[in-house]
């Protein structure tokens, strides 16, 4: 029961957000790193299956997201990270963030 459960979940990758979906970035300015929250993606996601009387109920949620820099740099972030808005400039992400 409790693999039915976790099949009929429909987990997905979660939804990487950009301040800028195409285009250049400059080398040496902050880059702020986040995650779209959703239950399918980054979010708590519950499913239920019966049978025979009993429900086992299972809970999944994401404990971490790491991002592969392309520099040989990983970075681990412990939430879904703060979307960056024009008015934060060049400051750094305060949560998920590289440079």
């Amino acid at each position: 029961m409790a693999r039915r459960a976790v099949d009929s979940m429909k987990l997905v990758g979660p939804a990487v957000a950009s301040p800028r979906a195409a285009g250049r970035y400059v080398v040496g300015i902050p880059m702020w790193m986040w995650a779209t929250r959703s239950t399918s993606s980054y979010g708590t996601a519950t499913a239920k299956a019966t049978a025979g009387g009993v429900t086992v109920t299972e809970t999944a949620h994401v404990s971490t997201i790491r991002w592969d820099m392309g520099d040989g740099t990983t970075v681990t972030c412990t939430g879904p990270g703060t979307p960056y808005t024009s008015d934060r400039g060049e400051t750094l992400s305060p949560d998920c963030g590289h440079r």
